[in-house]
């Protein structure tokens, strides 16, 4: 399943451009200057979060067919 992906840290630092900032090492440019990452099943998904620790899964607010993968890297709300 393919999923956008980014950063909690890239999302509030207003001083980054978040299509220079690749989120995680497997992350691919995709459409619209966003970035994409493959999971093709549960256990690459756990995989995945042993390596980048807490995550937020979700639904884009632009487009809610596509789901978003947010690396909780720092606090916000």
């Amino acid at each position: 399943m393919k999923f956008m992906v980014s950063r909690t840290s890239s999302i509030w630092d207003d001083t980054l451009d978040n299509s220079c900032r690749k989120p995680c090492d497997e992350a691919v440019m995709e459409a619209e200057e966003e970035w994409f990452i493959e999971i093709p099943n549960l256990e690459a998904l756990l995989e995945f979060i042993r390596k980048y620790g807490r995550v937020v899964i979700m639904r884009t607010i632009v487009n809610p067919d596509i789901f978003e993968i947010e690396i909780y890297d720092t606090y916000r709300e």
